[in-house]
């Protein structure tokens, strides 16, 4: 009896302790879902409500990163939370919340943005211009608080309200306070989004797990959340590095820079290392020394001209400085001058005479056609000391003094092997092309803007799988796109919706398209292509020569034919001898505004008008090309990729970084 006895004593001072223990901390604590009425982790892909039904919608394009799963906002591109009667509004007790990534502040850009620009009728919190300062607007119940640690990683935000007193929290500490009453309007909640009735700023950054409570969290419970843990970091961008043919049989890298420098200050920028990661993970030639780009065949003249197309007059490594250039020589105006053949240096008194690359020497590509120079029409003139050779948007040369601020193309002379050349965006393989779609980064009126786009990292980026080339805007499709065989009615699979396709007019949006085409006979093949706005094909293995279409600005050699300019029809052939076998291609696509379809088309022989035999790429079924993978597969390897056309076109992976 003694032993029970002392055993129940033992418990019930347990118990005892527990009660002590419990009447301490005060009533049992709420856990952190209780009165959570809106829930957004993204992490499927939307805005969409895990704790109820008042889901959130796109406003522009926002990205949803697959994996770490966050939400990026950036300036026209948000989350709006509609209006509901669960929201917290009034001075009632409430607590908003989530997981932020700030990529630069300006004044009164909005996490998140609720109720009105009236007194005590806001709920927000916004930036300023002061890394790792913040602001909680209420308007005149505003304060400011600040944060220790890196301003521009992820830190978790939680504002309080009791009916009497708003908190600020950071990573689960109190950073500020202000006690006095609320009265915010019923609106709806927007997420890095500007004022609803005020313009303001837009957030330029990256949210996650962002929650609304009807109740004032306590102190523990914020730093539960905060204990959740912080997103992971988005994924690296890649190098925005664009690699291309040039001329000389290789593949180098090359940059559009939009920094508006003197041509001096263009020449030292562009004297940098190729970044260790170059792009898309690729690490060939890390550490070679960049230059102001050059040029020494059509090919690369054109691939140049395309990069620049669509953004600002640009440098290239032109000048008749000799303190610049090696060889360089200041010849006056010779711009009358006899024009001198490809592949010789000019003479004093030829057109272009003493002009020289920073990196090669004396310029020895003349005329972009025979007869046509390379500088525009009175140029090279010398007026006024002008030291520095600038592309216009036509493509041809002006000189001007090196002391003018411009844009400019640099060049790392890394002359790859086709085996090593990094493809931008997904691969192709046995049936099909990898596609990738970029919207939301942007104005793209033209290639270059296109080519910057894609290489970028930024926008709204959708990988996927085409089976054939013949892609289409469904809301607003082009009038200009053909049928196949010509004459011969719809004789071709379906168009394939664009894999961005939003279900609205879609525009500013950029397309390359990865494969591997089987040749099935050497000779020679023509190469067509139509679309709404501009196209550039790049056929490993080619020579080039323009057949028809376009204007003077579209233009084709070596690897190379191109319309880079914005247009309602960018209809285009041209005819290069190819040997059987597989070849390597790259298309890239943009469309500006309005109507948007894009078709590559071919046929063998020599074309110089679109005809009966021209057939889809990768329409095998209607007698197209077949789009292979690198090393052709095993006959039973082709049952895998024997899925319908339906399978195809469909994303998969959604991001925008």
């Amino acid at each position: 009896m003694r032993s029970v006895s002392k055993r129940i004593g033992l418990a019930l001072i347990v118990l005892a302790a527990a009660v002590l223990v419990v009447a301490t901390a005060g009533a049992v604590r709420a856990d952190i879902t209780t009165g959570l009425v809106g829930h957004y982790t993204f992490d499927t892909g939307n805005a969409n409500d895990s704790a109820g039904t008042n889901h959130g919608y796109d406003v522009g394009s926002p990205g949803y990163v697959a994996s770490p799963n966050v939400l990026q906002v950036s300036d026209g591109n948000y989350v709006q939370i509609p209006n509901d009667a669960v929201i917290p509004t009034g001075n009632a007790n409430r607590t908003f919340a989530t997981w932020a990534m700030i990529d630069s502040y300006e004044d009164n850009a909005g996490i998140w943005h609720h109720g009105t620009t009236s007194s005590q009728r806001d709920f927000s919190l916004e930036l300023t211009t002061t890394p790792g300062t913040v602001t909680f607007n209420g308007w005149s119940a505003d304060f400011n608080f600040s944060f220790p640690g890196d301003p521009y990683g992820w830190h978790q935000f939680s504002i309080t309200h009791d009916g009497s007193t708003t908190r600020a929290y950071v990573d689960g500490v109190e950073r500020g306070s202000r006690s006095g009453s609320l009265n915010t309007a019923a609106s709806d909640i927007r997420l890095g989004g500007q004022r609803l009735n005020n313009s303001a700023a837009q957030l330029d950054g990256w949210l996650d797990d962002f929650r609304v409570y009807d109740r004032k969290l306590e102190e523990s419970d914020v730093g539960e959340l905060f204990a959740l843990g912080a997103p992971p970091l988005p994924p690296a961008l890649p190098s925005p590095l664009y690699y291309a043919p040039n001329g000389s049989g290789g593949i180098n890298a090359y940059e559009f820079i939009t920094d508006n420098l003197n041509y001096g200050d263009a020449k030292t920028g562009a004297e940098t290392g190729l970044p260790a990661s170059a792009v898309y993970g690729t690490a060939a030639d890390a550490g070679t020394t960049g230059h102001l780009a050059s040029f020494d065949s059509k090919e690369e003249y054109e691939s140049l001209y395309g990069m620049r197309m669509g953004h600002g007059n640009a440098y290239f490594g032109l000048t008749d400085d000799p303190a610049l250039a090696p060889g360089a020589f200041e010849d006056g105006n010779n711009s009358g001058g006899a024009l001198p053949d490809n592949g010789t240096v000019a003479v004093s008194g030829e057109r272009g005479a003493g002009w020289a690359f920073v990196d090669t020497g004396l310029n020895q590509f003349h005329q972009r056609w025979p007869g046509q120079s390379i500088w525009n029409g009175g140029e090279p003139n010398n007026s006024g000391n002008e030291d520095a050779g600038e592309m216009y948007d036509s493509g041809y040369f002006n000189d001007i003094p090196a002391s003018n601020g411009r844009d400019s193309i640099r060049e790392w002379d890394v002359n790859l092997g086709l085996s090593e050349r990094p493809v931008l965006g997904p691969d192709g393989g046995d049936g099909f092309a990898g596609c990738r779609d970029v919207k939301g980064n942007g104005d793209v009126n033209g290639m270059g803007k296109a080519i910057s786009s894609l290489t970028s990292g930024g926008g709204t980026i959708v990988d996927g799988a085409i089976p054939y080339i013949n892609l289409r805007d469904p809301q607003n499709e082009s009038a200009g796109s053909h049928s196949f065989p010509a004459g011969g009615g719809p004789t071709s699979s379906p168009k394939l919706d664009f894999l961005g396709n939003t279900g609205g007019d879609d525009n500013d949006f950029s397309v390359v398209v990865n494969g591997y085409l089987q040749i099935p006979t050497t000779g020679i093949h023509t190469f067509g292509f139509d679309g709404d706005d501009g196209v550039r094909f790049t056929l490993f293995g080619a020579d080039f020569t323009k057949q028809t279409g376009g204007d003077y600005r579209a233009q084709a050699g070596g690897h190379i034919m191109q319309l880079p300019y914005d247009t309602g029809n960018a209809f285009m052939l041209a005819s290069t001898p190819l040997d059987a076998g597989i070849h390597p291609f790259e298309l890239i696509y943009y469309e500006n505004g309005g109507g948007a379809f894009l078709e590559l088309f071919h046929a063998p022989g020599l074309k110089t008008s679109f005809d009966s035999e021209f057939r889809i790429v990768g329409d095998t079924q209607f007698g197209g090309l077949a789009l292979v993978s690198k090393i052709i597969p095993e006959p039973s390897t082709f049952l895998v990729w024997s899925l319908p056309a339906a399978a195809f076109g469909l994303g998969w992976r959604r991001r925008k970084r």
